[in-house]
């Protein structure tokens, strides 16, 4: 796993073992103050986890979080370019990419999620750091990218 090494709390997620949103925040708040006129040199890729709160209510939070941490493992295969792979909240993990490759690294991570034939399934959505972006605004697009998944 690829992991972001200045501002990483070193406290990993309990469940799925990748970063802390608060990791997430922190990296995106670095690498949004770089501006360039290159196209998106930062862009985000989410996964909700399809299934969890059923499985939750169903077969209880063990079997839910056994869900959540083949789905995270799914995730940190698809994005070994990412910079950051972090649960982002609740049913939802976060991949960080950045570089002139980000737009494409993310696509072709995204790709991989999608298709691949191993539970669980998950919708994903991706969302390019804009210019005057926001950590706060970043991450509100992303969730409006996965939703619209």
């Amino acid at each position: 796993m690829t992991t972001y090494s200045s501002g990483h709390s070193g406290v990993a997620d309990y469940v799925t073992g990748l970063q802390t949103r608060g990791d997430l925040e922190s990296c995106l708040r670095k690498h949004l103050e770089h501006d360039s006129d290159q196209g998106p040199l930062l862009v985000a890729l989410g996964v909700d986890v399809i299934g969890l709160k059923q499985i939750n209510d169903t077969s209880g939070f063990l079997a839910g979080d056994k869900h959540l941490a083949a789905a995270a493992a799914k995730l940190i295969d698809a994005t070994t370019h990412a910079h950051l792979q972090s649960r982002l909240g609740g049913d939802e993990l976060a991949a960080i990419f950045l570089g002139a490759h980000a737009l494409q690294d993310a696509t072709v991570a995204k790709e991989k999620m999608l298709t691949c034939p191993n539970d669980p399934k998950v919708r994903c959505g991706i969302a390019p750091a804009a210019a005057g972006d926001t950590a706060a605004l970043l991450i509100e697009r992303l969730y409006t990218a996965i939703r619209k998944a």
